[in-house]
């Protein structure tokens, strides 16, 4: 995350250093001052040598100036503490502090007689230390004008001093050559300090960023954490629904036991892409005659299925009250019904649902086999070749050209396999190249297995479906059904 300072954000930031730092300066002018005040009236008042009536009138200014430090030093506070900068502000407290230590030094140098061993220069060359000490200061108050402001000023103030303590020359010499060294440094360390308070700005206005944004992914984390628990719980309710038509579709579908009863061998290989299928298949004994079909409804999944038990109820309904129609008539009327039931008035219609579909209808005691088709065909394997009966090349449900499906017959014989399906093992991707696998291969793999039982070929049609498919994604749902006929 990038973090951009202007550069009014960082001169507001140093300006309120300023005045924090001229606040706390000034708790030590008020300290010394008080200290001087009370030691004043102590002297003016109680020893005998001052009393008021015999102090002269540097006495007298002495004390005056002490209580207008104090009056100067509350003008301080005042500008200080206001939320406006003052630009003079700093120049007015360098002044006064360098001018208060000449008053006071000068001062006490004329009213009062210095105890031994201090003398006047000494007690000059004392007062250095406290130009030096303000001098200092003055590097916190930010540019090299004040620093060199306060350089000058305390060469004359120190100078002016020493020469009225009657100092001799060198001392003045090498104070003087120490200030003007000691002013060339401040201005040196400056530097650094203003860069470290730029950078330290930027630092806290870049940790500032960084918090508020920490606390906007905490608040977006615990959002999204929300969220997600929300959508858990709406998945787990959303899979409970769908398992549960899974279980419904499922009791639909026809029982093993009617392939068992009348088929020598027969194989379900059932792979729902989804949970729930939009391929079904469906079987009905009515009197001698046998029905089984396999479908592909429209989709997959839960649009899918819900076409898949329209469809498997709607045959159940016809073949029932329609005991003599063939198969191409029960596939006109599913595809009827089917329009029906979906308000299918036309191709121009918003729903365009329906199903392919492989029909059959054996008679169980002729092996005489009819069969009609939505597209999907039928075939048949006998001593190891293949019979393909074609299908329509039209689907239950609307169509631009509609017309009657065709009733195919043949007899079949001991020995055959019939293979209904959808068109989802075909056209799974897969294999080296990532295509489908096509009708060429799917007859191919039926042929070369038509010596093995019917659960052998399962095996090798399960199998041969996982190794092709790998790691692709299964595109579609595929119902495969094949019975062998005694």
């Amino acid at each position: 995350m990038s973090i951009n300072i202007d550069n009014s954000a960082i001169e507001k930031a140093l300006h309120k250093r300023e005045i924090q730092m001229e606040l706390l300066i000034n708790k030590f002018r008020m300290s010394i001052l008080l200290f001087i005040t009370i030691a004043d009236f102590i002297v003016l008042f109680f020893i005998d040598k001052y009393l008021i009536v015999k102090v002269d009138k540097l006495g007298l200014y002495e004390l005056v100036l002490t209580i207008i430090a104090i009056i100067s030093v509350g003008g301080i506070q005042y500008f200080a503490k206001k939320k406006k900068y003052y630009y003079f502000l700093k120049y007015y407290t360098v002044t006064y502090d360098l001018l208060l230590t000449f008053t006071f030094g000068f001062v006490f140098m004329v009213v009062f007689d210095l105890p031994f061993p201090i003398n006047s220069v000494s007690f000059a060359l004392l007062l250095t230390i406290f130009f030096l000490f303000f001098n200092m200061l003055s590097i916190l108050r930010i540019g090299k004008k004040i620093i060199i402001y306060s350089g000058i000023l305390t060469l004359i103030l120190n100078t002016s001093l020493l020469v009225l303590a009657k100092s001799p020359i060198m001392p003045i010499v090498y104070t003087s050559l120490f200030t003007i060294a000691f002013t060339i440094y401040n201005v040196w360390v400056s530097r650094f300090i203003v860069n470290f308070l730029i950078v330290n700005k930027k630092l806290n206005a870049a940790n500032v960023k960084i918090e508020k944004a920490n606390t906007d992914i905490l608040l977006r984390n615990k959002e999204i954490e929300k969220q997600k628990n929300e959508l858990e719980i709406s998945h787990k309710k959303i899979i409970h629904s769908v398992n549960y038509a899974k279980r419904i579709q499922a009791a639909m579908l026809p029982a093993s036991d009617l392939f068992t009863e009348h088929f020598e061998e027969h194989f379900i290989f059932y792979r729902p892409k989804d949970i729930v299928s939009g391929d079904f298949y469906w079987a009905k004994k009515v009197d001698d005659i046998l029905y089984y079909a396999v479908a592909d409804c429209t989709g997959h999944g839960v649009p899918g299925a819900f076409v898949s038990v329209l469809g498997i109820s709607l045959l159940n309904e016809i073949v029932a009250n329609n005991k003599d129609f063939n198969t191409a008539k029960i596939l006109d009327e599913l595809r009827d019904s089917i329009k029906t039931s979906l308000k299918q008035k036309d191709i121009k219609s918003n729903s365009k649902e329906g199903m392919d579909i492989a029909l059959c209808a054996i008679n169980i005691n002729t092996n005489e086999m009819q069969f009609a088709g939505a597209y999907n065909p039928l075939y048949v394997i006998r001593g190891g070749n293949l019979i393909e009966l074609k299908a329509d090349r039209q689907p239950i449900g609307v169509h631009r050209k509609e017309k009657d499906f065709t009733n195919n017959i043949i007899n079949l014989q001991k020995g055959d396999i019939v293979y209904l399906f959808s068109d989802g093992y075909i056209d799974q991707f897969g294999g080296d190249l990532k295509e489908k696998f096509k009708t060429k291969r799917f007859k191919k793999l039926i042929i070369e297995n038509s010596n093995m039982s019917l659960s052998e070929q399962y095996q090798s049609i399960e199998q041969t479906f996982d190794k092709w498919k790998a790691e692709v994604k299964q595109i579609d749902d595929v119902a495969i059904l094949a019975v062998k006929i005694k």
